[in-house]
């Protein structure tokens, strides 16, 4: 793998984990390795043909190759990939990316406070005390580095959000609200970075 593929295979990389991880918390009950591995295996195969991924083609290839054989691990291939070429291009230091201190906030929230994240999906309905993202969003302004370069518009079905705006400092951004829809207590959100 070259330097110039390096930043658009970790940016790959970033967005395949982050679909797996929204697409994971869409389901009440356990999702198996095999499943994992199907999600990893639909999100990336539609990028072998466009032509805004034909740099890292190759290792696109290589990783629906390794997700084909049994008992293959393609969330774990992922995760060990990551943190290979963020140390190549940070050489080995530095601060936590944007999308690292994302997910770290949305598993706090999730294991401290029983408030889950999803991809929002116009067609399935709301549920209460759920945080939604929009994948576009995720897919557009999180660059190859993790960094966040806009702010991202979140919703959520709650009568509390005090919550999400105090856990949120600690982490680096701030939610600033966009406006509430009449009595089902949905806010608009936007999380941002903190200036």
């Amino acid at each position: 793998m070259s330097m110039e593929t390096s930043p658009q295979l970790i940016d790959i990389v970033h967005n395949t984990l982050i679909h797996l991880y929204l697409a994971v918390s869409q389901t009440q009950s356990f999702v198996p390795l095999h499943t994992r591995n199907q999600i990893i295996t639909k999100y990336l195969k539609p990028k072998l043909k466009s032509p805004q991924f034909k740099a890292v083609k190759p290792e696109i290839k290589m990783l629906l190759l390794t997700g084909k054989k049994k008992n293959v691990d393609l969330e774990a291939k992922l995760l060990e990939l990551r943190e290979i070429l963020e140390k190549k291009n940070s050489g080995g230091a530095g601060q936590k990316a944007d999308v690292e201190r994302l997910f770290a906030y949305l598993a706090v929230l999730h294991e401290l406070h029983n408030i889950d994240s999803k991809m929002f999906d116009k067609n399935v309905p709301l549920v209460s005390e759920c945080l939604y993202l929009y994948q576009h969003e995720l897919e557009q302004n999180i660059n190859e580095n993790g960094t966040i370069t806009a702010s991202l518009n979140m919703l959520i079905q709650s009568d509390n959000v005090d919550t999400l705006m105090s856990v949120v400092m600690d982490y680096g951004f701030q939610i600033t609200s966009q406006g509430v829809d009449g009595d089902q207590s949905l806010h608009r959100l936007q999380l941002h970075l903190e200036q």
